[in-house]
């Protein structure tokens, strides 16, 4: 492997026998267990940002979930509490706000969830940089993968479209 590969998490390719985001669950910032089949019905936004869109709609319609990772120049090195500190001072709070355990999203410490996102969108590509983005349809098959320069309020038109074909 390559430098660049030890530093970004590159290797082997991921893997999923995930069929379903909805069969998914991962820790949440406080190290509780959050089980994706609450999401049902709710287009699914994951990010390892913190997202503009919060508050524009119901918690029952969007639910963006925030991955933390340290994985991209270490952006991301404070402790979970001061991470949730740092999210609930920029308003990322409230019931359409899942903020996650910091999890590696590239290589052979990938989180599971990241692992299925990439194979389900058909690109396994490593995520190149902070903010990579997924979009999971509310039956929880996943509609598209986005790249870090894409803006968060650039997908508001499908979010809007993947809440209206519920």
């Amino acid at each position: 492997m390559s430098l660049l590969g030890n530093l970004f998490g590159g290797g082997a390719k991921p893997t999923s026998n995930t069929s379903n985001f909805h069969q998914l669950s991962a820790l949440d910032i406080d190290k509780k267990n959050v089980d994706f089949k609450s999401l049902n019905n709710r287009v699914v936004l994951v990010v390892n940002e913190f997202a503009t869109l919060l508050g524009k709609y119901p918690a029952t319609d969007l639910t963006i979930v925030a991955f933390p990772c340290n994985q991209f120049g270490a952006q991301e090195p404070g402790t979970n509490a001061e991470i949730k500190a740092f999210a609930a001072a920029r308003g990322f709070t409230g019931a359409g706000a899942l903020l996650m355990d910091k999890v590696d999203v590239n290589g052979a410490n990938a989180s599971p969830v990241f692992n299925f996102l990439k194979v389900a969108s058909g690109d396994t590509s490593d995520i190149g940089w902070n903010f990579g983005k997924f979009l999971v349809r509310p039956d929880g098959t996943v509609f598209g993968r986005y790249a870090p320069t894409t803006g968060p309020l650039s997908l508001e038109s499908k979010i809007v479209e993947l809440i209206n074909s519920r």
